[in-house]
């Protein structure tokens, strides 16, 4: 079974309209014979994302550090719980364990791990499809961030093809899908805003 790392938020005063496309990503993802990886939480877009994919039968595998155990914050009703020593073991746990990379909107976790996952892409330690769901135009304002550091040569040009932009759970999936059962993936282009 392949398996996709989810990054998102632990918020929960956050508009309905995240959590019913998070709880619509963790379906879709078991119903397509997906593994999810995530943070392990029980909260917000994380918690959402692992009820909905185990509803559906699907196998969700938390990582989670220590400390956040004793602040009651892991979902203990899920597939397996990785209990780690601290936030950058979970990271490097959650790409091991993962054969592609979705972000969900979140905050500032959810973009540091969106960036260490391009990065490390950028330096060939990891081969994974990185996808960021721009849902609702969360990520408009970071896509025009990326293409300026590329336009300004911050990044070099071929950054771009580090990851791919999708605005629907939908699209994100079938693209993973697509990637799995052709043993590749086509290239989205970030250039559409």
């Amino acid at each position: 079974m392949k398996k996709v790392a989810v990054y998102c938020a632990s918020s929960q005063k956050i508009d309905n309209l995240y959590l019913e496309e998070a709880a619509r990503l963790g379906k879709l993802l078991s119903e397509k014979d997906f593994g999810i990886v995530y943070g392990g939480g029980k909260v917000g877009l994380m918690g959402t994302v692992a009820d909905a994919a185990m509803k559906a039968g699907g196998h969700v595998s938390g990582v989670i550090p220590e400390f956040m155990i004793n602040l009651e914050l892991a979902h203990k009703s899920i597939s397996e719980l990785n209990i780690v020593e601290d936030m950058h073991t979970r990271q490097k746990m959650m790409l091991e364990k993962s054969d592609y990379i979705i972000a969900l909107p979140g905050g500032s976790g959810t973009f540091m791990e969106f960036f260490e996952a391009v990065s490390w892409k950028r330096l060939g330690l990891i081969v994974s499809p990185i996808i960021l769901l721009n849902i609702n135009g969360y990520y408009d304002n970071m896509i025009a961030m990326l293409n300026r550091a590329v336009d300004d040569k911050f990044m070099a040009g071929d950054y771009s093809r580090l990851w791919n932009v999708f605005s629907s759970v939908s699209e994100a999936v079938d693209f993973l899908t697509e990637c799995r059962d052709n043993a590749g993936c086509k290239k989205i282009s970030i250039s559409g805003l």
